[in-house]
């Protein structure tokens, strides 16, 4: 993590060094490192660290041989993340890439004796091999020459290989299973930096290499932005999952950051320099707050894991007397998230807003009808993103338990602790410095723009970004001082202990409480269609009741309308294969044969086709003669 802090800082403080710079070179094998190489990895660093340390309490009551088993595909994750960025060779970054992919589904299935885990596991393998499969034909059609009206596919497939990874909309298949299953501070790892690594490949791979594509490129990113913040997020208010809600607020956040490189992208190839830079800066700043606030909440969901053992909020409550330094620290970081201030995510999506309400103010036609779909979607989102959050903490941590194992928890370990404390005070850093720190990224900004000249400078984004800042943190502190200030006059008051008005009943109880979902039920009905909602209520049969209940069960239409089907017919197909499992000898030289046979009359056909176009030169030279 040092080493990634001073290269960023070195690549930071001198303008006059070189784009790219050459870290090792070794038997072939070469390691660079450019700006947008170390802001992706500082994230990945540090998180990595961090999490690391959160382990040691979470892993306390593991034996030595699961501990270890833990340590070295964490540590192999961890490395493969970091040399992702670095290796400028298609062929090493794809074994890098499969080798980070297989590494963390050994950490999916910790918990391999759950058929949750392994299923979790199952589904991330084959979405990494999917996108990897992509990214290789990305890389073979990208070094062919292609004519004008296919150049637009290495776009698709790299959006498509390095969107199953970040969790773009209809590409999430892995992310709601998978995070729940995984241990706490590897799903931090995975959604604050890993997922992240999939937006690093699209703008390296896609959008910096620029070409004649980009207008298709900026159009998709920004639609599947829009769908997938505003999925995600509804996804999001009707889980029970505290994991499971914060991956699909990932996928949320993930949308919002691929909408601002849509709206810088379509910047760029409308020649409008101020919207493009305001939607790049948009987006690398958020990715920076989201890394670490959503890192914090994934550890702060571990540390109730472990001083409960569970994850469903309609059991939980209460926790915030029991669990202190936990629950401020995650209720403080889930604010924060929710995209209003005074949180670090406002700055980010601050930025963002102005790249859209810049489209409509210069842009015409459809660019101007797509930047108002993006304010609207925003504040949306920024309206659904505070209703979540409150869910998850008045039902986690506030009221009174709904069960012993909320009743009987008590704050976790120090390390556990001290490490989701270590980010929420990174988020307060990046809220104060962020007008210090932008203008340092301004050759990678400038060179996604293409080095156009633009009326708004990251100088300008700094100064705008000055008094966000400064009345966040002005806010912050006056609500500490009035924290602070009704504690003191607690100390000197004596208190009053009375029965409130209780509606008539003469001993109400937990069960009275409102749950997450009675919480979130008036705006899942809004939404009953896109969640496909469906309730199973047990109405009142007497005058005197023994039992009354109501449960709504969402589900990803995603999910549960494209993936489901044809993994059955994946399955099914794959079923009919066993049959050539004969345990015959001869029949699986036979099948060796025909794959050579088929091998051989192909390469003979490709030859063919070749061999027109290396005689051409010469047909064309002997009629020039």
């Amino acid at each position: 993590m040092l080493l990634t802090l001073l290269l960023l800082l070195r690549k930071m403080g001198f303008a006059a060094s070189p784009w790219e710079e050459t870290l090792l070179f070794t038997r072939g094998i070469r390691f660079a490192y450019d700006l947008a190489s170390l802001l992706f990895l500082l994230p990945t660093a540090l998180l990595g660290l961090i999490a690391a340390i959160h382990s040691i309490g979470y892993l306390r009551d593991h034996d030595a041989k699961r501990s270890g088993f833990y340590w070295f595909s964490y540590n192999l994750t961890l490395v493969a993340m970091l040399m992702v960025p670095l290796l400028r060779s298609a062929p090493l970054f794809l074994i890098m890439w499969e080798l980070m992919g297989v590494a963390s589904f050994a950490l999916v299935i910790f918990d391999w004796g759950s058929a949750d885990s392994r299923r979790a596991g199952w589904i991330y393998l084959l979405a990494s091999h999917a996108g990897a499969a992509f990214l290789i034909l990305m890389f073979v059609t990208d070094n062919r020459p292609l004519s004008p009206g296919m150049c637009w596919l290495p776009v698709v497939l790299g959006i498509i290989g390095f969107g199953l990874k970040a969790g773009l909309p209809l590409l999430h298949v892995w992310l709601p299973s998978a995070h729940p299953a995984a241990p706490a501070p590897v799903s931090a790892i995975m959604s604050g930096a890993m997922i992240k690594l999939g937006l690093y490949g699209i703008l390296r791979f896609v959008i910096l290499p620029g070409g004649d594509a980009m207008l298709q490129c900026g159009w998709l990113l920004a639609i599947l932005g829009l769908t997938g913040a505003l999925l995600g997020i509804i996804l999001a208010l009707s889980q029970r999952n505290i994991k499971t809600l914060l991956a699909y607020s990932s996928i949320e956040n993930i949308g919002i950051m691929t909408m601002a490189y849509g709206l810088g992208v379509l910047g760029v190839v409308y020649k409008m320099p101020g919207m493009a830079m305001l939607g790049f800066s948009g987006a690398l700043l958020h990715m920076f707050n989201h890394a670490a606030l959503k890192g914090a909440l994934f550890l702060g969901a571990g540390s109730v894991y472990r001083a409960t053992g569970t994850l469903n909020m309609e059991k939980l409550g209460g926790l915030m007397k029991r669990m202190p330094w936990t629950g401020g620290a995650f209720a403080a970081n889930a604010m924060a998230l929710s995209g209003l201030p005074p949180g670090n995510a406002f700055l980010g999506e601050f930025l963002i807003y102005a790249a859209a309400f810049n489209g409509v103010i210069n842009g015409h036609g459809p660019l101007r009808t797509l930047s108002l779909l993006c304010i609207i979607t925003l504040a949306i989102i920024g309206g659904l993103a505070i209703a979540t959050y409150s869910k998850v903490i008045s039902a986690v941590f506030l009221g009174e338990p709904r069960n012993d194992c909320a009743r009987k928890a008590r704050e976790v370990s120090w390390t556990m602790c001290g490490s989701t404390l270590a980010l929420l005070l990174l988020n307060l850093l990046l809220l104060g410095l962020t007008p210090y720190i932008m203008p340092m990224f301004a050759p990678l900004l400038t060179r996604l723009i293409g080095g156009t000249s633009t009326a708004i400078t990251v100088t300008d984004i700094a100064l705008l970004l000055t008094m966000p800042s400064i009345f966040s943190l002005l806010l912050i502190g006056l609500s500490a001082a009035a924290i602070r200030w009704r504690q003191w006059l607690g100390v000197h008051r004596e208190d009053a202990e009375g029965v409130t008005w209780d509606c008539g009943f003469a001993a109400p109880t937990a069960r009275m409480e409102y749950t997450g979902t009675a919480f979130a039920q008036p705006l899942l009905d809004a939404f009953a269609g896109v969640l496909g909602l469906r309730r199973q209520i047990q109405r009142p049969e007497t005058l005197f009741p023994d039992a009354i209940s109501a449960d709504l069960q969402s589900q990803d239409l995603a999910l549960s309308g494209i993936w489901r089907p044809l993994f059955r017919r994946f399955s099914s197909l794959a079923i009919r294969t066993h049959r050539m499992q004969s345990g015959f000898l001869h029949a699986y030289i036979l099948t060796m044969v025909l794959a050579l046979v088929v091998m051989l009359v192909w390469g003979m056909f490709c030859h063919r086709l070749d061999q027109p176009t290396t005689a051409a030169p010469v047909v064309t030279e002997e009629i020039s003669k």
